[in-house]
């Protein structure tokens, strides 16, 4: 997959950029009992994204749609529905503006210590733990993916290289302890379709109504690799596994 053999040199390079000695898979996992209480916050958008990466920047793009799909919604409504089957009781947690704009500029990504957290969101988010009275917080994020070069993208759509893939990186990331660490498993959500599926081939100019299948099926993908990050985490027993491409797995 061509998504995939890139994420698997740019989760790499990631690891030794943040000069980070452990990789996301030795974080330990977090541990909640039945009936405690796990907080949400969810920064997932609602545009949905198209991206084609060409072989000049003249030829690429990255489009941000708007639609009706309340897929936003969806990831927080299956993050919920998965943690109270598994038992527990599910608030949803709110945080002021520069907390949210670290989140979605991924500023909790740097700095890693074996916690996999910086000293500062390590704080942060212990502090969110212990003012809700949280065992955990899952935390409902768009992950940066890389295209190559310059081009990045997140959130879920549509992603053409040689080949058209839908993608979700819309990520559980699960924060618990005291103190507080991060517990996940990397998932490359990505598959191939047929591009003939499209009412309009030309990508630049697509809308949500010329894809009306892709809501279904970004849907299912999201809520698949939600419940495998809840499981790896050890929020969840179920053990889902990853709707894709697993580093963590290929590497055990």
């Amino acid at each position: 997959m061509y998504l995939a053999g890139m994420m698997r040199c740019l989760l790499a390079a990631l690891l030794l950029l943040l000069g980070n000695p452990a990789s996301a898979s030795t974080f330990s996992t977090v541990s909640a009992g039945q009936g405690a209480k796990v907080g949400i916050v969810s920064l997932v958008g609602p545009e949905l994204t198209i991206i084609h990466v060409g072989f000049t920047p003249f030829t690429s793009f990255n489009n941000r749609l708007p639609n009706d799909w309340g897929l936003d919604r969806t990831a927080r409504t299956s993050t919920a529905a998965l943690l109270r089957q598994g038992g527990y009781e599910v608030v949803d947690i709110s945080v002021d503006a520069s907390t949210a704009r670290g989140i979605r500029n991924e500023d909790d990504w740097s700095s890693l210590n074996d916690t996999g957290l910086g000293r500062d969101w390590s704080g942060l988010y212990g502090k969110l733990l212990t003012d809700n009275r949280l065992a955990a917080l899952v935390v409902l994020r768009e992950q940066t993916m890389s295209g190559g070069g310059r081009n990045t993208y997140r959130g879920y759509g549509i992603f053409s290289g040689r080949r058209p893939e839908l993608f979700v990186s819309v990520t559980a990331d699960v924060i618990g302890g005291n103190p507080a660490h991060r517990s996940i498993a990397r998932c490359v959500a990505a598959p191939i379709f047929d591009e003939k599926r499209m009412a309009n081939q030309n990508l630049e100019e697509i809308s949500a109504i010329d894809i009306p299948w892709a809501k279904a099926e970004l849907g299912l993908l999201m809520q698949k690799k939600i419940a495998f990050e809840l499981s790896s985490s050890g929020l969840l027993s179920s053990g889902s596994p990853c709707p894709g491409f697993s580093p963590d797995e290929k590497k055990k």
